[in-house]
């Protein structure tokens, strides 16, 4: 008797179950989006695993050949603006909390900090690709509920010592549609500016800062020579 080896599911840290096995989540979000035609550049937060992760990239990118793994291909020189990236999550774990599994993607100091190099050459206004934003001020694009602010310190510093100006992340999710400079000032929707990271959310029903809940909401960055905006879209 054949028996297929069950994907594992995983444990949400709120208290519920995940109701998609990872590896089919990852796989069938990808090809939806692939099935558009345009670059699709890909990187793994925390909650991914390595086998989940590699396993799915790998099917989807022999299918797709305009999605783009920015764990194996960490720099994109485009026309008008560059990607570097920066995969998995700055933070591993805190007393009483584990932020990535034992097998995920841990973005360690030494790796945040040999990231600014990948710049190095690159001719346009550069953009980090990162699950999570570098530390600003409250209320900033880490702002948990309460009003701490949770970037990393170590993401910002790399990105003022290489002339990285701007930063796209999304792992707070009550923070999403926030942006803010270096230096914690807010920079507002459609606002160009030389310098932000920026907090595009995630896709999920989530009670967000500014009080209202949203079932997800996505992000567009544009950039022209040295300055950049951002806008917002939203379901309810």
């Amino acid at each position: 008797m054949l028996m297929a080896k069950q994907e594992k599911q995983e444990g949400l840290r709120y208290g519920r179950t995940d109701s998609r096995a990872d590896k089919s989540e990852i796989k069938d979000v990808l090809e939806a989006v692939a099935q558009m035609g345009l670059p699709i550049f890909v990187i793994p937060g925390n909650h991914e695993q390595k086998p989940d992760y590699t396993t799915a990239l790998a099917e989807v990118t022999a299918k797709y050949d305009n999605v783009i793994d920015m764990v194996k291909f960490r720099v994109f020189n485009g026309d008008d603006v560059d990607f570097v990236s920066l995969p998995g999550y700055q933070a591993f774990k805190i007393p009483g909390r584990q932020f990535i599994p034992d097998n995920g993607y841990w973005a360690k100091p030494e790796l945040i900090q040999s990231t600014g190099k990948l710049r190095n050459g690159l001719d346009d206004a550069v953009v980090l690709i990162a699950h999570g934003c570098g530390k600003t001020a409250s209320p900033g694009p880490a702002t948990i509920y309460g009003g701490r602010d949770v970037g990393d310190g170590n993401t910002t510093k790399m990105m003022r010592e290489n002339n990285i100006p701007f930063a796209v992340c999304g792992h707070i999710h009550e923070a999403g549609g926030l942006a803010a400079t270096y230096d914690g000032k807010l920079v507002k929707q459609g606002e160009w500016a030389k310098q932000f990271s920026a907090n595009f959310g995630g896709l999920e029903d989530w009670k967000h800062l500014d009080g209202k809940t949203y079932s997800g909401m996505a992000g567009i960055l544009s950039v022209k020579g040295d300055e950049a905006k951002f806008e917002m879209l939203y379901t309810q």
